[in-house]
């Protein structure tokens, strides 16, 4: 048997929109970053300050960057988004949303005016969600040069200009309410930090992982809009009050949905449908018990199969999200026997044998059981881990799986 990569990431048609305004900078700069909008700030020392967001992919060093500015003029100020070295670029394009249209950017505008520019209406259209998009224009020797942003809200881009430029008014407001001092202060512990971002994550965006690391800028800001929204001061730092209402809230793992997705159908335990994120066909089941840790969303056992492929090559992982340390052997009991699993880049999927193909002996024992436990130690090298599967339903959704996908040798598994 043999066992795939990962499933391909298919490619999804987007559609064309423009934007543009025709200011030129000077290049000198300083940089600067946030936990999870990077970008650097061009001031030259006037009365004009830029930030410059650092795009997560581009075509060429020259490619166009979205660059905001503010210029000091009167009591407010005025505000413009272009992108860097604007009278370069002809036909430059701004693709967002499948929707193709020619615009011109915010140039000069006063701040609480700013809110009404199609540009940030389309940007803010998104809410508290990653938006992603792509900038891309001709040079003046007919070649073309794209960036693209995964992640760029309109709250991130007033955040920026608004602590590293002064920017102020309309959605602009200096975000150092608080401070990080006075958050470690309070000596939250690591589970209490954990639920915390848990929290303000399955509150305000539709992610189905978060990371372990630091509190990221747009968790931050959702920090400021829960304060706000329940009364206190909208600080983006914890303070002890913010803390102890955060920490009060109940925190239930969120369950991935894949009601209404193509080819969706139950069997008992087991859910087969189209993967059109990895443009494959699917089997999924959800974990009935954890022992030993939390994640973000319930950890679910998955069955893919490529419709582009031959033979019977899968691809598995049968604990997502993964919690399990490499370094140490990992188990599946499936009604009372023990079958040895392998942890190989962070997926846990069947065993090698000599022969350079993959054990089935997980698949046959699932086929005909009741109940599949998949046991090992924690990334701490110490703690054991267990999650409970039910194997219910789970030969008819790898039947449907394989006409789906017409891939009947797939069923070479369940011999």
């Amino acid at each position: 048997m043999t066992v795939s990569e990962a499933p391909k990431t298919r490619r999804r048609a987007m559609g064309w929109t423009a934007c543009l305004w025709g200011a030129g900078f000077s290049v000198m700069s300083l940089t600067s970053a946030h936990a999870d909008t990077q970008y650097r700030v061009v001031n030259d020392g006037t009365d004009s300050c830029s930030v410059v967001f650092t795009p997560n992919a581009k075509t060429s060093e020259d490619a166009p960057h979205l660059m905001a500015t503010f210029e000091k003029s009167g009591k407010k100020g005025l505000v413009s988004i272009g992108v860097t070295a604007a009278e370069e670029w002809e036909q430059l394009q701004f693709v967002h949303q499948n929707q193709r249209s020619k615009f011109v950017g915010i140039e000069q505008v006063r701040p609480k005016r700013v809110a009404n520019e199609p540009f940030w209406v389309t940007m803010e259209a998104d809410g508290d969600a990653s938006v992603l998009f792509h900038l891309t224009g001709r040079d003046g020797a007919e070649e073309y040069h794209s960036t693209t942003y995964r992640s760029l809200t309109a709250a991130d881009i007033a955040t920026a200009l608004s602590d590293e430029c002064g920017a102020k008014g309309g959605p602009f407001a200096a975000s150092e309410i608080g401070s990080l001092e006075e958050e470690k202060s309070l000596e939250l512990k690591p589970r209490d930090k954990r639920h915390i971002r848990w929290v303000l994550n399955q509150k305000y965006s539709d992610s189905m992982d978060v990371s372990r690391g630091a509190m990221t800028d747009r968790e931050r800001n959702w920090l400021a809009k829960y304060a706000s929204a329940n009364g206190l001061e909208p600080s983006r730092y914890l303070n002890e009050e913010l803390a102890a209402l955060l920490l009060k809230e109940k925190f239930k793992p969120k369950r991935k949905n894949l009601r209404g997705e193509p080819g969706f159908k139950r069997f008992e335990d087991w859910i087969s449908y189209d993967d059109v994120d990895s443009d494959t066909c699917a089997i999924v089941s959800f974990a009935k018990k954890v022992k030993g840790f939390k994640t973000y969303t319930v950890p679910r056992m998955e069955i893919h199969a490529d419709p582009a492929a031959r033979g019977n090559s899968l691809y598995f992982d049968f604990v997502t999200p993964n919690r399990f340390n490499d370094d140490f052997p990992i188990t599946a009991i499936v009604d009372g026997r023990k079958i040895r699993l392998n942890i190989e880049d962070g997926r846990v999927r069947p065993i090698d044998m000599r022969n350079g193909f993959a054990s089935a002996d997980i698949v046959r024992a699932i086929r005909r059981g009741k109940e599949i436990v998949i046991r090992g130690t924690g990334l701490n090298g110490k703690s054991k881990h267990s999650v409970r599967f039910s194997a219910l339903g789970f030969t008819a959704a790898f039947h449907k799986m394989a006409r789906d996908c017409n891939r009947p040798k797939v069923r070479q598994w369940l011999r």
